[in-house]
């Protein structure tokens, strides 16, 4: 009779990290809970997490808790993709604003614009749409 040896199963991603902050810290063996919860109140610790299906299936419960100022983190497959939170009043359209100035999308106008302009009608077009449609047609263009 021959007698197999039996691997020990490979610690996780979370074993190996909670032994480090143990090792760092100087914590006894004995304290898991407040390794784990030390651990998990990180930069995503305090914020409610959730799946993308559960998102979809309960969007307007996720809006409320968004709009009473939660931030509400966005798993794919347990990896963080997104973060759902407040837009902050009038300056988010200013920071939106600027950078789209940056990117090049946007040039934000140094002079306001005349009023007579607005107020003038368009121009009547010299022919209809179909009309120079069809003639781009038949010249090959």
């Amino acid at each position: 009779m021959s007698l197999k040896k039996v691997r020990a199963p490979r610690p996780t991603l979370q074993d190996q990290s909670e032994a480090l902050f143990k090792r760092r810290y100087r914590l006894p063996t004995g304290h898991n809970g407040l390794v784990a919860n030390l651990l998990s109140s990180g930069y995503y610790g305090l914020m409610e997490k959730a799946a993308i299906s559960e998102i979809k299936n309960h969007l307007s419960a996720y809006l409320k808790k968004v709009q009473a100022g939660e931030s509400v983190l966005i798993l794919d497959r347990n990896r963080p993709v997104a973060r759902l939170e407040r837009v902050e009043g009038q300056d988010y359209l200013k920071e939106r604003l600027g950078r789209l100035e940056v990117r090049g999308l946007l040039r934000r106008s140094t002079t306001p614009v005349p009023m007579e302009l607005l107020r003038t009608a368009p121009p009547e077009p010299k022919q209809s749409v179909l009309q120079a449609l069809l003639g781009e047609r038949l010249e090959g263009r």
